[in-house]
């Protein structure tokens, strides 16, 4: 009986030893697992970095053109109100030219009717006179 006895007691122990180790090997296992995850997560982070600070150089880069466009814009519309003001005053000078010829051309049509009528004049007075 004491045989028997000791042959479970060995029957069991070694039981738990199997149990305790196959527990070890699937704990490497899933260590190792882990471990190849993380490697993968880590190789994905590092792209993403990568591609994140390339995305922060294309930032700058687009800031800095836009600023440029934006200085180009102001340039060009300083430029125009220039020449706009120039066309204002050429315009203002056209109208006050337009206004002086009309003005010239109304005494002018004045004094031809005056001459015109200083001449009908003359030549009634002198008909009636012969």
């Amino acid at each position: 009986m004491q045989a028997r006895q000791n042959m479970v007691t060995a029957v069991l122990v070694m039981a738990v030893l199997l149990i305790s180790l196959a527990g070890c090997v699937a704990t490497k296992r899933d260590v190792s697992d882990i471990r190849a995850d993380i490697a993968i997560l880590k190789a994905q982070n590092d792209s993403a970095n990568i591609a994140l600070r390339h995305l922060d150089s294309l930032a700058q880069l687009n800031i800095q053109s836009d600023q440029q466009i934006v200085s180009s814009i102001n340039n060009l519309n300083d430029e125009l109100q220039v020449q706009l003001s120039y066309l204002l005053e050429n315009y203002n000078t056209l109208l006050t030219e337009i206004n002086r010829l009309r003005t010239q051309r109304t005494q002018n049509q004045a004094a031809d009717v005056a001459a015109a009528d200083h001449a009908c004049t003359q030549s009634f007075e002198s008909a009636v006179a012969c």
